[in-house]
């Protein structure tokens, strides 16, 4: 609590606008969450713990080791949750793997290497437009529904001429 008061209650030295105010205040309710959040994983972590230890004080029950064992690697791995949270709360990290995921994805093989397709390629005959765009074939094929029930919608059927 302590350590939160003091991060809310900060100035900055000098002259502040109100929208680096904003900004300031925005990132200090952002650093108490990610603080309340490590203090809230590590009291989790550490309670089965501390329960344990205190029930065997008092002679309430008898050790088991197994189960010392399971709530010491709970209590223990709550260091290992740090980082994830540092990193999930972290709008600059967030934004640093974005940008490596998509560097290491990848990139598109060249056209030229890529096999000819079986798919026809059509335009339209009189497009609205002027442009003569290219469709794939998936794009002009009806509805499986119609197909099944031999029904033709007129007003999805556009003329097609084929490109050789």
């Amino acid at each position: 609590m302590t350590v939160a008061k003091k991060l809310w209650l900060r100035n900055v030295i000098g002259d502040v606008t109100t929208e680096q105010y904003f900004v300031l205040c925005k990132k200090n309710k952002k650093t108490i969450k990610m603080l309340m959040l490590v203090v809230i994983v590590f009291a989790v972590c550490w309670f089965p713990l501390n329960c344990y230890v205190v029930l065997l004080s008092s002679q309430t029950i008898h050790t088991n080791n197994a189960l010392y064992f399971v709530f010491h690697w709970f209590a223990m791995s709550s260091t290992c949750y740090n980082p994830f949270i540092y990193c999930w709360l972290n709008d600059m990290f967030q934004s640093e793997l974005k940008a490596l995921l998509s560097m290491c994805r990848k990139p598109p093989r060249p056209t030229e290497q890529r096999l000819p397709s079986t798919v026809p390629s059509y335009r339209l005959a009189w497009p609205a437009n002027g442009n003569f765009k290219r469709l794939q074939v998936s794009h002009i094929l009806p509805l499986s529904s119609n197909i099944q029930s031999g029904k033709t919608d007129i007003s999805a059927v556009e003329p097609i001429v084929t490109e050789s």
